[in-house]
């Protein structure tokens, strides 16, 4: 994705004027997509957890892992039985996949801050090894390895 290819920032916004990562993306990949839309982009995962109830939010979820892919979901659903969405999504490599804003893993901590800096969680501060645009409770967190992102994910970090 090229500079001028990158979606205004403002299109990211939520109603209340902050950063929704429920209108960001990795490539194709979103929060909301069903299990079905799922395995129509990326195939069968090659591992899932099995499905538990989360004890902070009583969400069933399960965890659907593509480690060729670089890419680890976080399905929920309402019921031990019925169809799951992506809550969560982490990449690493050899994904490449980019954020609507153009970043991806091996992008700086200078690209991120450009992209992503007027959202930065103001209760999290930056630190060294990870940025949190959004918040704790709903954002992108980028990890990084010596100034370069070597992980993402987009969801709920804290209930």
């Amino acid at each position: 994705m090229c500079i001028r290819d990158r979606i205004d920032p403002k299109t990211l916004l939520g109603d209340d004027g902050t950063y929704s990562y429920g209108k960001d993306a990795f490539g194709e990949l979103k929060t909301g997509l069903t299990d079905k839309d799922v395995v129509a982009k990326l195939g069968e995962p090659e591992r899932k957890d099995g499905r538990e109830e989360e004890g902070a939010t009583g969400d069933i979820v399960d965890l659907w892992y593509y480690p060729k892919k670089g890419i680890v979901l976080t399905m929920s659903s309402q019921t031990m039985t019925s169809a799951q969405s992506v809550s969560g999504i982490t990449i690493k490599a050899p994904c490449a996949f980019k954020t609507k804003l153009g970043i991806g893993v091996g992008s700086t901590r200078a690209d991120v801050l450009a992209a992503y800096g007027a959202f930065k969680d103001p209760e999290f501060p930056a630190g060294p090894e990870q940025f949190i645009a959004g918040s704790v409770y709903g954002g992108m967190f980028f990890d990084f390895t010596k100034e370069q992102v070597v992980s993402m994910f987009m969801g709920v970090g804290a209930e």
